[in-house]
């Protein structure tokens, strides 16, 4: 069952005392939300004053329509509630955001056909030249209007931001119609123009027109607090009571399974309520009415001894006149008021969505939480850390299956060598011998153990020996490596060290490494697999993993973009430099209702193990793993750009492959989410631009680590991202 939060917003002074006396419980909602003029009456009565602190913990302010143009009116509502403090405020959006479809569409059309014969066409060139001078004075007037009316809308939207500065205290909602394009364009200038951006919320009006797809998309991933459905967003069933359309009832399930919280907009509450009230009276006097006629009965019955089988007769008539059936009423929510049905009703959607899974409930606790990627490399990590990434049960899963099918390949392939080598050598028995030797294996970066388990499953299950070598250079994950190893008996060898400077004589059928981050090569994969290929990866040998992408699109996300605001400002206190690398840094974040502005393309690819020769004349330089790409796309639809989101994909062996990739995610895997790397800025795109960016890796040990940098030259240039690693750099 999903969590729903219910709001109700009473249309009369008469609603909302109601709904403040001892009643409000029977409602069933979370909160009131209620026209701050409407307030007044009730809460300034001697009697409401001294429980008016209690009523404020569920209220929910709603400036009145007189506020929409009026900012004198706007300003002594929000200082009303203030006053009262009332926690949350929901401003109403003016007038012209509604629809108008000849805002959006072009003012010239063509009025006249083309006709066949010269003696049409001169007169049609007459009536042509009439109609576009008059034409070109309504489009002056148009003109003029559309003017008029921009300016009133940038200057409400500066006015609001202005508004919005002086009460910081409150938490304010703006409140827009969810199917108007333009409802977008005034929320994204409000966002802007406001010194305090972060706390503005978003409450969407649902009417009765469904947004396009593409629209609704792009309001998810502003993350609405509130929808409010609208009186005329219901429809009534044959039963007669009101429900929601079934591609709304969608809609609103895709809100609230995303954390939206549902505001009702109900009338005639109180004559619902006295109505029902009348009911029960009526019903209480019909009873009273009734057992007094028993008792009449009764009476007459006891004087009466000349009628035969009266006492058949008496319980009978007692029976019939004690009946209540045709008292109670024929369908189940009866006895409730309109707005309450509703209520009911929104609750049996919530408990009709699908039960959220443990896996998923473990995961929205990260959604928009910004993390440092890793630095195993420059930082050992801690006991939490690795017990985190050990619960991922189907990561290893998959490696265990990769090692399981390079273990059959290299026994596959010494069975060939020795079949060879009968045919070549006399002394077969020494040959043999050699060749029914184990298969030396390496797990590179080993932590607690968990790929060492996996690699004595898949040997067992393969049959095949293998000398098996743990390689770590963490002091205190060793202590816990070697105390496993020796609690379960398992014959490992392990080697304490970094992988990169090795100097054992030992050489390895096949190495194995878990070093993946959330862009692939984030975490310094290649420079580490790099160093202990040179070092003791025999000739024909494997490394697993055997290759990896990275992946990148442009994404808009509100709510990640609010968390780095936030992020910026508590580590950048009085720092300018600080708060600026922070908006220049790269994280690992599950981006909460990301909205991808253009498809998913592949940036950079690495394989293993690399070309030996290459590798020996790159080492130091690191030339060979540094990369610069340029990516176009188009844009899908109108957004907001707040930087790109990095995937991965691995092959770890054949067919096998663990990825991160929207679109080939790898079920129930939670070990990496996606790398943010984020704009200094929000870009407006418009649908059809094109989105142009750089990035680069760069870096080796003498420049102290390996960094990103990253740009967007179209539609509008932006300066280098984290120049030189300011900002941040994978320590190496």
């Amino acid at each position: 069952m999903t969590n729903l939060f219910l709001g109700y917003l009473p249309q009369t002074i008469q609603d909302l005392s109601l709904l403040l006396s001892s009643q409000v419980s029977r409602f069933q909602y979370n909160c009131i939300v209620t026209d701050l003029d409407l307030i007044e009456g009730p809460f300034t009565k001697t009697k409401n004053l001294e429980k008016s602190e209690s009523f404020c913990n569920y209220i929910i302010g709603l400036t009145s329509e007189n506020s929409t143009n009026n900012l004198k009116t706007l300003f002594s509502e929000l200082e009303f509630a203030n006053f009262l403090g009332i926690h949350h405020v929901i401003l109403r959006s003016p007038s012209f955001c509604n629809y108008d479809q000849e805002f959006e569409e072009s003012y010239v059309k063509p009025l006249l056909g083309n006709f066949d014969t010269k003696e049409q066409n001169q007169k049609s060139n007459e009536i042509n030249v009439e109609k576009k001078e008059e034409e070109k004075e309504e489009e002056k007037e148009k003109e003029k209007q559309k003017e008029k009316e921009q300016k009133e809308f940038v200057n409400y939207a500066r006015n609001i931001a202005k508004m919005f500065a002086k009460f910081t205290a409150l938490n304010i909602s703006l409140s827009v119609p969810i199917e108007d394009q333009r409802s977008w364009e005034f929320w994204l200038m409000v966002k802007s123009f406001s010194d305090s951006p972060l706390l503005l919320r978003l409450n969407l009006v649902l009417s009765d027109t469904l947004p396009k797809r593409k629209l609704t998309e792009l309001w998810k991933s502003c993350k609405p607090q509130y929808i409010t459905l609208a009186i005329s967003s219901f429809v009534t069933n044959k039963k007669g009571f009101s429900i929601l359309p079934k591609q709304f009832s969608s809609l609103i399930d895709e809100f609230i399974q995303e954390g939206c919280g549902i505001i009702i907009e109900c009338e005639n509450e109180v004559e619902d309520y006295q109505l029902q009230q009348l009911k029960q009276k009526q019903k209480q006097k019909q009873k009273q009415e009734t057992k007094q006629i028993n008792l009449n009965l009764n009476k007459i019955i006891s004087q009466t001894n000349s009628i035969q089988n009266n006492g058949e007769e008496n319980n009978n008539t007692l029976n019939y006149l004690n009946n209540d059936e045709d008292e109670n009423y024929s369908d189940q929510f009866g006895n409730f008021s309109e707005s309450l049905n509703k209520v009911l009703y929104l609750r049996h959607l919530g408990n009709k969505l699908p039960k959220i899974s443990k896996f998923k409930k473990s995961l929205q606790e990260f959604s928009d939480v910004l993390q440092d990627p890793l630095q195993p490399l420059q930082n050992n990590l801690s006991s939490y850390i690795y017990s985190v990434f050990e619960k991922d049960i189907t990561k290893y899963e998959v490696y265990e299956k990769a090692i399981y099918l390079a273990l059959i390949d290299l026994s596959k392939k010494r069975n060939e060598n020795k079949n060879e080598q009968k045919n070549e050598n006399d002394n077969e028995n020494e040959n043999v011998k050699n060749n029914d030797q184990p298969i030396n294996v390496a797990i590179a970066g080993a932590g607690r153990g968990p790929i060492v388990k996996r690699a004595i499953k898949a040997s067992m299950k393969s049959n095949i020996q293998i000398n098996l070598y743990a390689i770590e250079k963490n002091p205190s994950a060793l202590m816990v490596l070697r105390s496993i190893i020796w609690e379960n008996n398992q014959d490992v060898t392990v080697i304490a060290g970094d992988m990169r400077n090795l100097q054992i004589d030992i050489k390895f059928d096949l190495i194995i490494s878990e070093l993946l981050g959330s862009f692939g090569d984030n975490e310094l994969s290649p420079e580490c697999l790099d160093g202990v290929q040179l070092a003791c990866l025999k000739p024909n040998g494997i490394m697993i993993p055997q290759s990896y992408s990275s992946y990148l699109a442009p994404v808009s996300s509100f709510g990640t973009w609010i968390a780095l605001k936030q992020y910026s400002k508590s580590n950048g206190k009085n720092d300018d430099q600080k708060m600026k690398n922070c908006l220049e840094s790269s994280y690992v974040v599950r981006f909460g209702c990301p909205l991808l502005i253009g498809n998913i393309k592949k940036c950079f690819v690495f394989n293993h193990p690399q070309d030996s020769s290459i590798l020996r004349n790159n080492f130091q330089s690191n030339n060979h793993n540094q990369r610069f790409l340029k990516i176009n796309w188009i844009a899908k639809q109108d957004s907001v750009c707040h930087g790109l989101a990095g995937y991965f994909t691995t092959q770890l062996y054949r067919d096998v492959q663990l990825s991160i990739h929207p679109e080939s995610h790898t079920q129930k895997m939670a070990s990496w989410f996606p790398l943010y790397f984020p704009f200094s800025q929000p870009i407006k795109i418009k649908k059809g631009q094109i989105i142009e960016i750089y990035i680069w890796r760069i870096g080796n040990k003498k420049q102290g680590g390996v960094w990103y940098e990253w740009t967007m030259t179209k539609p509008l240039q932006l300066h280098i991202h984290n120049p030189n690693g300011r900002a941040s750099k994978i320590g190496l």
